[in-house]
């Protein structure tokens, strides 16, 4: 039986200095939430979520328009019909795909490496939105205002500290980062003042 031979894409056409910088920014974009599925939770500062609101979603929309681009040309170089539901599929979801790593890589992976390489033990404020919710992914978990949907929840929190907060209150959050954000490994309420 002969061996099939790897068919060539336009992306591994394109030169290196290309795609290196795109592999490494998917690599980045998704690097948030295998963190989080191995257990080392990172929750990016408010202040550095609102700062980079405007460049994460232009970065969003730039990947979405580069995999949009990756897809239809490899359809072509490859001379197959864009009407297959495989394709037709690819290119349904490569929007929501693009955005959602082209946001993640600018306001959690890019500082989640930071804080891992450069970080040091730091207290990062956040506000409390819900406490007594529950989620299948998250264990007690603490909801936290002006986060992402996908890094908003402060989990493994004990039912004590949990009724102990209110909504709209301040908590710390302790951990090894930086301002940009935190890996978290306690949390306490903010001494009245």
């Amino acid at each position: 039986m002969p061996f099939k031979t790897k068919q060539e894409t336009w992306f591994s056409q394109l030169p290196f200095w290309i795609r290196f910088p795109f592999n490494t920014w998917l690599i980045i974009g998704v690097l948030p939430f295998l963190t989080k599925r191995i257990g080392f939770p990172y929750l990016p500062s408010s202040e550095w979520v609102s700062q980079t609101y405007i460049p994460a979603i232009a970065f969003g929309f730039t990947t979405t328009l580069f995999l949009f681009v990756m897809v239809h040309k490899n359809i072509q170089v490859k001379d197959q019909k864009m009407t297959d539901f495989k394709h037709v599929l690819a290119i349904f979801f490569m929007p929501m795909f693009g955005f959602l790593i082209g946001y993640s890589a600018t306001v959690m992976g890019a500082p989640m490496i930071v804080a891992a390489t450069v970080g040091s033990e730091i207290e990062v404020p956040f506000t409390v939105v819900e406490f007594d919710g529950s989620s299948r992914r998250c264990k007690n978990p603490i909801t936290l205002d002006g986060l992402p949907w996908m890094n908003n929840m402060l989990c493994g929190q004990s039912k004590e500290f949990r009724r102990s907060l209110e909504v709209n209150g301040q908590i710390i959050v302790v951990g090894r980062g930086t301002a940009m954000g935190v890996f978290s490994h306690s949390a306490r309420k903010t001494e009245p003042q």
